[in-house]
């Protein structure tokens, strides 16, 4: 199976320089027997002929806004709705994940940083999860977050998958081969904490050393990306 990652960013060269760019930390993460990944530099001009080159779509975040003026972000947003009217599997994470809001109608703009290991409840059940109790009662899962845009409602036709306090759209479901999440899951404690280090000036220096304190905690990626897994197999 052959997942085609839509990289939308590049890292800063400390983070690249230890633990690899976007594309290796969504393979560490993803890292299942019979799937390769192809990366396609969405931010470079780089996309594919056809929604039919790869398995299986992944967008990653990204600095910018998706509603910014700029040509890769217009050439994206075409191919993301070329993916959603295919019906091919997609999942969205931050910027990927307001890509796909924006694209179904959704609002998505800036109200202000969100950063740290962020609790989010379950309002629904995950992909390749069965559900039960867990979900009906909230299940909470933690993940590292920074972002200053966010999906403002649930597009029409989507279901709410998690929310937090911060964040009232913190994922959501189309069917079972699109989901979007806005924190990173890609992001381990080591690499969230450098990120948050390295854009202090941007985001505050306290706003940082709170999120940095904040990864003293287990955080849920790996359930994520069992759920990621899920669509990209569906």
């Amino acid at each position: 199976m052959r997942i085609g990652l839509l990289q939308c960013d590049g890292l800063d060269p400390r983070i690249v320089s230890v633990a690899g760019d976007y594309d290796a930390l969504y393979s560490s993460l993803l890292a299942r027997d019979g799937l390769d990944f192809v990366r396609f530099r969405a931010d470079l001009g780089q996309l594919p002929s056809s929604t039919a080159d790869c398995d299986a779509w992944l967008i990653g975040g990204s600095r910018r806004g998706v509603y910014e003026d700029d040509d890769w972000i217009h050439d994206l947003r075409r191919f993301t709705g070329r993916l959603l009217t295919d019906d091919r599997p997609l999942v969205g994470v931050c910027f990927g994940h307001q890509m796909i809001g924006l694209e179904l109608g959704a609002p998505v703009d800036d109200v202000g940083y969100t950063v740290g290991a962020v609790d989010y409840r379950l309002h629904d059940v995950p992909p390749g999860e069965t559900g039960g109790a867990a979900v009906e009662y909230g299940d909470a899962f933690t993940v590292a977050a920074i972002h200053r845009d966010q999906v403002l409602e649930v597009p029409d036709g989507a279901t709410l998958l998690a929310t937090a306090e911060r964040t009232p759209v913190a994922a959501f479901t189309m069917g079972p081969r699109v989901l979007a999440v806005q924190p990173h899951p890609e992001f381990g404690r080591g690499v969230a904490g450098t990120i948050y280090r390295s854009r202090a000036e941007r985001i505050g220096q306290a706003a940082a050393d709170d999120a940095i304190g904040s990864l003293d905690v287990a955080l849920d990626s790996d359930r994520v990306a069992d759920w990621i897994i899920a669509v990209a197999r569906s």
